[in-house]
């Protein structure tokens, strides 16, 4: 199983600027670049404050534009520097159904904004990994299943795709058993991608008690066991370097 280290911090393109802000991929001896969201949906990128992408008029051909011209200058700089890309991040939403989030992209493109998005990122760097990021799948359930209907869709229409992130976005003594988190990785997997817990954090209320850092310990230690168990579970990432930062404003 590989150990990956997860740039958090990437350098959205402040629009219309076309060459990404200076920013410095470092590659340690057995540690692998896994970027992160070359196509925020949730949250919006900052380039996508900058220039009110959300709020102005398009149509499908000119927001088309807009997203593979960003996907292919930030792919391009970064061609042969990482292993992966989170190219789609977060496109479902949390409601009974899973349905997609309703933004600009989604509303004036459709659902075909997410194979636009991966073969154009597919073309600007071939030899990178092309993941679906997102939390809540993990096990099985409702946002698991639509994830796997993004993989299926995707694969139908001979898009590459490579991967599901696992976001693993869990809170002590809530988190999915081993058992539950093998399951769903191997119902992906059996699509023919790979899977790897991309954003693992597990919090809880603060302050800490001895009883709390115990089952929290025993909390990473059944994730994290379930991708060593699953052949093609690539790689465990850790939201930080310590549990001092969680996925939240605050922890």
């Amino acid at each position: 199983m590989a150990l990956s280290l997860s740039l958090k911090a990437m350098p959205w393109l402040p629009w219309p600027r076309t060459i990404p802000r200076s920013y410095a991929v470092t590659t340690w001896s057995g540690i692998v670049n896994y970027h992160h969201g070359v196509f925020l949906i949730f949250p919006y990128p900052p380039w996508m404050l900058i220039v009110p992408v959300s709020s102005g008029t398009w149509t499908s051909e000119t927001l088309t534009a807009v997203l593979t011209t960003h996907i292919t200058t930030e792919v391009t700089h970064y061609k042969g520097q990482c292993y992966a890309w989170d190219v789609v991040n977060e496109a479902l939403n949390d409601d009974t159904d899973a349905t997609f989030r309703a933004n600009v992209f989604y509303n004036t493109i459709g659902k075909d904004y997410i194979r636009i998005a991966f073969e154009t990122a597919a073309a600007a760097d071939p030899d990178a990994k092309l993941y679906y990021n997102d939390y809540s799948i993990e096990s099985a359930g409702a946002k698991a299943t639509a994830a796997l209907n993004i993989v299926k869709s995707l694969k139908a229409s001979g898009t590459k795709i490579d991967g599901v992130g696992f976001e693993s976005h869990f809170i002590v003594g809530s988190t999915p058993s081993t058992e539950a988190i093998m399951s769903s990785m191997e119902a992906f997997i059996a699509l023919g991608v790979e899977v790897a817990i991309t954003e693992l954090d597990i919090r809880m209320t603060l302050p800490s008690t001895t009883a709390q850092l115990a089952q929290q310990s025993i909390d990473y230690q059944n994730a994290v066991s379930a991708c060593i168990a699953v052949a093609d579970c690539v790689g465990v990432t850790v939201w930080d370097f310590d549990d001092k930062v969680c996925s939240l404003r605050s922890c």
